[in-house]
């Protein structure tokens, strides 16, 4: 099981799988795909995170204070996402949360396992809603903005997404994200 928690950490070997129609609303928060730093504690290498939206029915990530519902780009009602915790209403903003993060950088140098390194791409992310990303997080007690989608040294499929509000930029990837390999 998962701790709740400033982040959702992929543990090693470890495929998550998230089906249409779940909704995510992150606060101050992050997503995580690959260890972040070097060492046998923090190896989460091996792993993979798959997000499996349809055309009928997407996986929404949206800010923590988005209360009022979801709505499609007709403005119509498609998921009501109200909270009882008898908060105010708020207002979700650009860069409430962090975004979807993908990396192998530190499992390659440490000589660790990855999938993509043996032709095969299993992290994937389609047909997602991704709103008011973009924030700044904490990630191994540095802050640092991390992007709705964000690749380092990853190549994961992202395909038919809606990234919208967004404090920074949609996605963003380092050059060795675009490594041309026999695969």
């Amino acid at each position: 099981p998962l701790e709740d928690g400033s982040v959702l950490q992929v543990p090693k070997n470890v495929t998550v799988m998230v089906d249409e129609g779940a909704i995510f609303q992150l606060r101050q928060s992050w997503i995580n795909v690959g260890s972040t730093s070097p060492g046998v504690a923090a190896d989460r290498s091996g792993s993979a995170l798959q997000i499996l939206g349809t055309p009928n029915q997407r996986v929404f990530f949206t800010s923590y204070n988005e209360q009022s519902g979801l709505r499609d780009t007709q403005g119509n009602i498609i998921a009501s996402i109200g909270r009882d915790d008898n908060s105010q209403n708020t207002v979700p903003q650009a860069g409430d949360w962090g975004g979807i993060s993908f990396q192998t950088d530190v499992d390659r140098a440490d000589g660790r396992f990855t999938f993509d390194s043996r032709g095969i791409f299993l992290n994937y992310v389609n047909y997602a809603d991704i709103r008011y990303g973009g924030g700044k997080v904490l990630v191994e007690g540095t802050e640092l903005t991390v992007n709705p989608v964000r690749m380092v040294d990853a190549r994961p499929t992202i395909t038919n997404n809606l990234i919208t509000s967004s404090a920074e930029a949609a996605m963003s990837a380092n050059p060795d994200s675009f490594e041309e390999t026999n695969f």
